[in-house]
């Protein structure tokens, strides 16, 4: 896989939604930055295999991309069942279920001060969260390995991040691996997918790997050339840079950058790369994207993008099979913030405007219906 230089970036993105996205996530920023905060982790529901959403609402069951002074509920079959003791000042995002599905992982961050607590809670309402790890560092990642042990990426004031196993029966924390930009887990592999930024001379190189926490193995997966402020948008940003499928065979990543197949081309917005790690390759599929996330069973992938004839430059939702690389548009997705996957088959859209859609999509016929408006 060839290194790809990634140039400097010169302004943000110029559609009207990307503007209005950076806007927001501007605004958010500065309101975590003047409490020595610097990463903005995503409220996206986490969905149990009897269908139950676990997410965070506002006390009149409105929903947030970015949850400030939440209440956990528990939403199934359009009942809002509130778990009141779940209840917070400031940002708070559920970050996983445990093996079982019995419990809820999250995190919150006050509004006034630089810290972050790790919580878990069963999911019924009368259940009391338990703290599992409060620290000064941040906290932008974290999901369940077993009942007795979570992974967690740890930011600090100075360095990349950390990633570090918790015992949850000792308390202990023990590093795994530093200068990370971001990470993910694969269950069913249990491996991770890690997001490397290091020097090289004097060129910060990043890198995709593959990593075996059991046995130490790697396997480099890609490699490119960061430009210095491109850590910033995957330390503040992680849940609109990168995903990885939940088999591994799949890295999506946005990069505000030349092309990795074709250095000479440079870009001012954010370009999206999908890397096929069996095929060791990639390919850049969309530019003016952001925000990939891979469907629950790693047949598709949708992210929003700015179309190149779009008179009016709103995003898009885009999905895409990845067996027969066929992309289409997602009907009613015009002017959408965020989106992120409920089932293999349904959607989740929030707008500007604080609406919010599902969308069933069926592969077979690539057919879309609006659940609910």
């Amino acid at each position: 896989m060839r290194t790809v230089q990634d140039r400097e970036r010169t302004r943000r993105p110029t559609g009207t939604t990307l503007k209005r996205l950076t806007q927001i996530v501007g605004v958010l920023l500065c309101g975590l930055l003047l409490t020595g905060c610097l990463t903005l982790t995503l409220n996206h529901p986490r969905r149990t295999a009897d269908g139950t959403l676990v997410v965070f609402l506002h006390e009149d069951g409105g929903y947030c991309p970015v949850s400030w002074d939440g209440v956990l509920h528990l939403v199934r079959d359009g009942e809002r069942v509130p778990i009141p003791a779940a209840s917070h000042a400031g940002l708070s995002a559920v970050l996983d279920l445990s093996p079982d599905e019995g419990e809820a992982l999250y995190i919150t961050q006050p509004s006034t001060t630089r810290s972050t607590t790790l919580y878990r809670v069963a999911l019924h309402p009368q259940a009391v969260p338990q703290a599992v790890l409060e620290t000064t560092d941040l906290i932008s990642r974290a999901f369940w390995v077993d009942e007795n042990s979570i992974l967690l990426l740890r930011l600090d004031d100075e360095d990349l991040g950390t990633l570090e196993m918790l015992d949850l029966v000792t308390g202990r924390l023990e590093p795994l691996a530093g200068n990370l930009l971001s990470f993910a887990w694969l269950p069913a592999e249990r491996t991770c997918v890690l997001l490397e930024a290091d020097l090289v001379g004097s060129i910060l190189r990043g890198s995709v790997v593959r990593w075996d926490p059991a046995t130490g193995f790697r396997e480099t997966l890609a490699s490119f050339v960061l430009h210095e402020s491109t850590p910033y948008s995957f330390l503040s940003e992680p849940d609109f840079m990168w995903d990885v499928s939940p088999d591994g065979l799949w890295v999506a990543l946005c990069l505000y950058d030349a092309n990795l197949l074709d250095p000479v081309v440079c870009e001012k917005t954010p370009s999206l790369y999908l890397i096929d790690v069996a095929q060791e390759s990639a390919s850049r599929i969309a530019v003016d994207a952001f925000m990939p996330s891979f469907s629950p069973d790693g047949t598709s992938l949708v992210y929003l993008a700015v179309p190149w004839d779009a008179w009016d430059e709103r995003s898009v939702a885009m999905w895409r099979d990845l067996r027969s690389a066929e992309t289409i548009p997602v009907p009613g997705s015009e002017g959408a913030e965020f989106v992120f996957w409920l089932s293999p088959t349904t959607l989740g859209l929030t707008f500007e405007d604080g609406r919010y859609l599902l969308i069933e999509i069926d592969p077979a016929t690539r057919m879309f219906q609006i659940l609910l408006d």
